[in-house]
């Protein structure tokens, strides 16, 4: 069979930029090879299969989310005697580069449209209930309510590529592995990086000694030093940005010392983290506290 071309006028809500389908059997997709003129999420909310994109396999499980580009050839194959439970949302071109202009420079767009593969990551079980539960609300807003479904969309997408390709990456060699990418960006999670180190093991499906390796070799540090300057960067923007105690905020972010959090905190940010509050919160809100100052 020849390949497919869908096209946007077919495939998308021209007016809410987008279409949202819930596919209850993978028997309903398109389990032929196909492009598009258009951009498409595919989310695997139970099952598995495997998706061949430009002549390489993308293996689909519970959690994985999928950003096809419209260049990418792509068909689905379910595995056998399994069935899959998919959504997936079609967008118009004009919605992407709507959405490039609003992340500005915190987004790639070359590297996003030419990497070999369309970009892909695992979402947690938590993560994945969150997206469910924006992607109902949807489903409330009246199908005449165009503008609003269109704006209650962008919101949602750009929301989605901040937290997937925005947040800030440590320095990585060039030939870093995807799993080892996409730990790191499910480790910017605060339910996983508050767990520790342990949490980090378990999410990759690695030993410890095999992640400790690929940590030293692709990101030139220890998975415990990755998790901790995660910690330390939410603990530094609590105590700029609310008044809960220092010992709250070391427990929150999952240390059970609070001298081991005054050493590392002191040791990343060059003074320890009430002092730190007190320097640098006037210049952080233009006024001066005058609280905020328990241990």
């Amino acid at each position: 069979m020849p390949e497919l071309q869908l096209k946007e006028a077919d495939s998308v809500d021209l007016d809410c930029e987008y279409r949202l389908s819930d596919i209850s059997s993978i028997r309903n997709c398109y389990n032929f090879l196909h492009s598009h003129d258009f951009f498409e999420i595919l989310i695997v909310v139970s099952g598995s299969f495997q998706n061949y994109v430009n002549g390489q396999v993308l293996q689909g499980r519970p959690g994985s989310l999928i950003f096809f580009r419209p260049q990418d050839r792509h068909r689905i194959d379910p595995e056998p005697n399994r069935e899959c439970h998919l959504i997936n949302i079609t967008y118009r071109q004009m919605t992407f580069r709507a959405l490039c202009a609003y992340l500005g420079d915190s987004f790639d767009p070359a590297g996003f449209l030419h990497a070999a593969l369309p970009p892909a990551v695992i979402l947690s079980g938590m993560q994945l209930q969150e997206f469910m539960v924006r992607l109902n609300e949807l489903n409330t807003l009246a199908l005449d309510a165009k503008p609003q479904r269109r704006a209650a969309w962008r919101l949602i997408l750009s929301e989605l590529y901040y937290r997937c390709f925005c947040r800030q990456e440590p320095v990585r060699a060039p030939d870093c592995p995807d799993w080892l990418t996409r730990l790191g960006a499910m480790m910017q999670n605060r339910e996983n990086f508050t767990g520790g180190a342990a949490v980090m093991t378990a999410l990759s499906g690695k030993s410890q000694a095999y992640l400790c390796r690929c940590f030293r070799k692709y990101l030139r540090t220890t998975p415990v030093g990755y998790v901790n300057a995660l910690r330390l960067n939410y603990a530094r923007n609590l105590l700029l940005n609310t008044d809960r105690s220092i010992l709250d905020i070391s427990l929150d972010i999952g240390f059970s010392s609070l001298g081991h959090f005054y050493r590392l905190f002191a040791g990343q940010f060059g003074m320890p983290p009430l002092q730190y509050r007190r320097e640098n919160w006037q210049s952080h809100h233009g006024f001066a506290n005058s609280g905020s100052t328990a241990i």
